[in-house]
């Protein structure tokens, strides 16, 4: 942790994030939502263990 001469913690700074998980019950219902309301698209897929992942970004 990094200190100040206070002794008080400073905040991390993010860069970015690279990616995030989310577990959805509906999968193509999900996908339709985010592309609605925050324009994600899908950009590309792969299998996971429990199944199809699907990535999407912002356009």
């Amino acid at each position: 942790m990094l200190c100040n001469q206070l002794d008080e913690p400073e905040m991390a700074q993010l860069r970015g994030i690279r990616g995030v998980k989310i577990p959805v019950t509906d999968l193509d219902r999900s996908i339709e939502w985010y592309a609605e309301v925050f324009g994600f698209e899908v950009e590309w897929e792969f299998e996971d263990a429990d199944g199809v992942v699907r990535v999407s970004r912002a356009t």
